[in-house]
């Protein structure tokens, strides 16, 4: 159960990222994040000793996709994306172009003049160490300019999407919403919060959603749903629904991602969650949570097996399962086996 909900504002919520005080793992102050819960789902005692990201804003984003989509003047005040070039002055033969240190050209005898050319960015430069220094001094994120390129390409397709247009019209871009998670067990109330590309700004939105935006490497539906899956997508987008829906600003029921490829040609694809999909989201926050809540209440962290067992019962047996052999053949998947057994005469 979710109290004390609140709805940071774009320009509130990456002050939030950005310069709230931050807790440590396992700490109940802390306030977890759907990937905090995930890693913690996968094993308490790696995600509490699993320091965090220097940059908080890079780690908890938005993306530098989602904000070129959705807000590209505020992604200026937080990134910059790197000249490919810096101008540097030489010596340049007038007549045959040659350059060098030499005040007269070594081919031809003619003196050389200084020229102002562009050169390859290099981090040996001084032009380009002053560069980064300034604009590092003013908080801005530098970007290789190859990276700023492919997420300026992959913004634009998601932006030229119709459906995309659709559903954001009328609603709210790169929103969090904050609150508290009631653990009736523990009594415990422990800090929440999510992120959202865009929520609807009223209950009249055109399209009463929930909408994040997902780079991945193959958006492929066979592909990509199995992959969302394992990394527990639908439980956060219960979670994100979960805090929204605390608010009462509007009964939000559809979550949708908004896939866009990180190659050439960026494709962009469209996926919502199922009922049953987040159904099976919210059972598995909610027995996450629960998990989380105990490991506070004892300040205990598991790992894979026990710490203090000695006998042979603190080495976990590796079993023979059906899944491990079936679909590779007779040889579990081993080719030499065939291979030999069909020369031998």
């Amino acid at each position: 159960m979710i109290t004390t909900p609140v709805l940071l504002t774009q320009s509130a919520s990456l002050d939030h990222i950005t310069h709230t005080e931050k807790f440590e793992r396992g700490d109940p102050a802390r306030a977890l994040t759907p990937a905090d819960l995930l890693a913690f789902g996968r094993c308490p005692r790696r995600w509490r000793d699993t320091p965090d990201d220097d940059d908080p804003l890079a780690a908890l984003g938005p993306s530098l996709v989602e904000w070129l989509a959705l807000d590209p003047s505020l992604a200026a005040k937080h990134y910059v994306r790197r000249p490919e070039s810096y101008e540097a002055m030489r010596l340049e033969c007038p007549r045959c172009g040659s350059e060098g240190p030499a005040r007269s050209c070594t081919k031809c005898g003619t003196s050389r003049k200084n020229v102002v050319r562009p050169r390859p960015w290099t981090a040996a430069a001084k032009q380009c160490a002053l560069w980064l220094e300034q604009h590092q001094a003013q908080n801005l994120r530098v970007v290789p300019p190859k990276e700023w390129d492919r997420a300026a390409a992959a913004a634009a397709n998601l932006v030229q999407d119709k459906a995309f247009q659709h559903a954001s019209h009328g609603s709210s871009p790169l929103h969090s919403v904050h609150g508290r998670w009631h653990d009736p067990a523990t009594k415990l109330h422990i800090p929440v919060w999510s992120r959202i590309s865009a929520c609807p700004a009223s209950d009249s939105s055109p399209a009463n959603c929930l909408l994040q935006i997902v780079q991945t490497s193959n958006a492929d539906p066979l592909v990509w749903e199995a992959n969302a899956f394992r990394a527990g997508l639908h439980i956060a987008a219960a979670f994100a629904l979960a805090l929204w829906n605390a608010l009462d600003i509007s009964d939000v029921r559809d979550f949708y991602w908004l896939l866009v490829e990180r190659d050439e040609p960026f494709l962009v694809a469209r996926r919502r969650a199922s009922p049953e999909l987040l159904d099976e989201g919210r059972k598995r926050l909610a027995e996450l949570m629960a998990a989380y809540a105990q490991c506070l209440l004892r300040n205990h962290w598991p790992a894979f097996e026990p710490d203090d067992d000695t006998t042979k019962n603190a080495w976990a047996p590796v079993a023979l399962q059906p899944w491990l052999t079936s679909g590779h053949g007779a040889f579990g998947g081993y080719f030499a086996p065939t291979v030999v057994a069909n020369t031998v005469n």
